[in-house]
């Protein structure tokens, strides 16, 4: 519920790209639209927030991009 206080002092901060989402696979594309080889993706949040739907989604994704 505060999401988009957080990203409106991230904005002011500096920080270029954020995403405020409940959808876990956007989520998900959001943070492997950056993401390159050899990188390494910290997945954090409140258990409530159910983050490992986030990592479900971008393994997910990452095996339809090996096919």
């Amino acid at each position: 519920r505060y999401a988009h206080d957080t990203i409106s002092g991230a904005r002011a901060a500096g920080v270029a790209h954020t995403l405020a989402s409940d959808d876990y696979e956007a989520i998900a594309r959001e943070a492997l639209s950056g993401a390159r080889d050899g990188d390494v993706l910290l997945v954090k949040g409140s258990r409530g927030m159910a983050m490992e739907k986030v990592i479900v989604a971008i393994r997910t994704l990452l095996d339809l991009q090996a096919d």
